[in-house]
């Protein structure tokens, strides 16, 4: 699920290179399809995320990272208040790539 970007949409810097160097070394990204996206940075987390939470995880192109930056600025778009954007490592450790509530108190939209 995901809404269609116009051309030259996405996030606004810095977030928009913090999501970038996040993705170009991560497995996979999925959204609860509310408030809840994860970038998964490797297999045990990816398995973890799309099996016993039940996501549905999409892989990360490495040749075309642009396409999952893409993706995740739709679910940003279409997410409620609440979002944010969390990495997950070695399925227990949770490092915050946007955090609740941050990218509105920057005063970005």
């Amino acid at each position: 699920m995901s809404v269609h970007n116009r051309p030259g949409d996405s996030f606004k810097q810095p977030y928009k290179r913090t999501v970038e160097t996040a993705l170009i070394n991560a497995v996979s990204v999925c959204w609860d399809g509310c408030h809840k996206i994860y970038i998964a940075f490797d297999n045990e987390s990816d398995a973890a995320l799309g099996g016993s939470l039940g996501y549905e995880t999409f892989l990360i192109d490495h040749a075309n990272v642009s396409d999952s930056l893409d993706r995740l600025f739709g679910w940003w778009q279409e997410a409620c208040g609440l979002r944010f954007i969390t990495g997950m490592k070695n399925v227990n450790e949770l490092p915050t790539i946007i955090g609740q509530f941050e990218y509105e108190d920057e005063g970005v939209q």
